[in-house]
């Protein structure tokens, strides 16, 4: 501002000259009684246009060379990092460059909960998996560790983790009724915000194929507490009245016809 009124200063008085010598002239026409030639006033306008261009480079000069004034600067938007800029301060204590550390813009809570809001249908779809509801799981679940571009990150509480556990699988084998409801919490955080995510799911206990059922009983049985002392076990030589016999291959293996009655319990295998 200081510079425009310098210029403003300057040009008045080159343009009181340029009148001055103006009127001059204009006298000396007079006293000689010839006739005021249009020429004078030619010079005049072009006196006056070379004054304002001289004022103007004058003014565009000191523009440049001289620090332009500032009163705010610019905080970094979310994700872009913290940033470091110079300036020019001049004070009573110092004059001279220093740098301004500023640190990138932080979300709201309510900035951060309308993020949260948008991933929210994203995340149902993500853990459900291959289920259709939540309301009748019965294929494995789905715990992202993260979500968004943002890069939201996600903890998770499951109140029977004995059912589902933290990979998302189902323990079919510690059902002890055909469905099992349980809690599910996703807790989302993003920088020092957070919320939780509350969902209710029913797992339903889906029916073993003859082949699940048999391996699960086999492995419970030679699996017993009460035998891990042991360094020699008996395999299981019955399953609900089932026979059972084993062979160490392929080659011994004799025929064996599977009858059908209702159920897995009413299968029979038999030699022949």
């Amino acid at each position: 501002m200081n510079n425009l009124y310098t210029y403003i200063i300057i040009f008045a008085l080159l343009l009181l000259g340029a009148s001055i010598a103006l009127i001059t002239l204009r006298k000396k026409y007079r006293n000689k009684k010839t006739e005021f030639k249009p020429k004078l006033i030619l010079f005049s306008l072009l006196s006056t246009i070379l004054i304002s261009i001289i004022g103007i480079i004058y003014y565009i000069s000191a523009n440049l060379t001289n620090d332009t004034l500032i009163n705010s600067l610019s905080r970094p938007s979310i994700g872009e990092g913290d940033k470091t800029i110079s300036v020019n301060v001049d004070s009573e204590i110092y004059s001279g460059t220093i740098d301004i550390e500023i640190q990138e813009k932080e979300l709201t809570f309510e900035e951060a909960m309308d993020i949260f809001s948008k991933y929210r249908q994203e995340l149902d779809k993500n853990i459900l998996g291959e289920n259709s509801s939540f309301l009748n799981v019965t294929e494995p679940l789905f715990f992202p560790s993260s979500i968004g571009e943002e890069e939201i990150s996600i903890s998770w509480y499951i109140s029977k983790p004995n059912i589902i556990d933290y990979t998302g699988n189902i323990l079919t084998d510690n059902m002890e009724s055909e469905t099992e409801d349980l809690e599910i919490i996703a807790t989302l955080k993003l920088n020092e915000h957070t919320a939780e995510i509350c969902y209710f799911i029913t797992v339903n206990k889906t029916p073993l194929t003859p082949k699940e059922e048999l391996s699960s009983y086999i492995n419970k049985s030679i699996n017993d507490k009460s035998l891990l002392n042991k360094s020699e076990i008996n395999l299981p030589t019955k399953m609900n009245n089932i026979k059972l016999n084993f062979y160490d291959n392929k080659d011994s293996f004799p025929p064996i016809f599977f009858y059908y009655i209702n159920s897995i319990n009413s299968y029979t295998l038999c030699n022949t």
